[in-house]
């Protein structure tokens, strides 16, 4: 099973598509996750996804990212860079604890 991170980005919707008809046809086939169930620039929170979906998955698609919309891109690019390094270092530190065979990521 995979634990897809950033579910609702546009990116991570079309992989959250793919992977139940390919990989699992009569399961979710995934642990889709965002935002509002995590805040994974907050390392606590991020340890306690990975701790609460242990075991259930492995694979993590990395998909998550602090961006809006082409002003909110033009007008914060350091916030922007910085908040979504810390999501990678995050999920790269859980990864390093919990284990998964593979860390799928894009990084935007």
């Amino acid at each position: 099973m995979d634990l897809v991170l950033g579910s609702s980005s546009m990116i991570g919707q079309q992989i959250v598509k793919i992977l139940q008809p390919i990989n699992f046809p009569n399961t979710d086939g995934h642990i889709a996750l965002d935002h509002r169930d995590f805040d994974l620039t907050d390392f606590e929170q991020c340890n306690l996804a990975f701790k609460t979906y242990a075991g259930f998955f492995d694979r993590v698609f990395l998909l998550s990212g602090f961006n809006g919309g082409v002003q909110f891109n033009l007008q914060r690019p350091f916030d922007i860079f910085h908040t979504t390094s810390q999501i990678n270092l995050n999920v790269l530190k859980c990864c390093e604890l919990y284990k998964p065979k593979k860390l799928i990521t894009v990084v935007a």
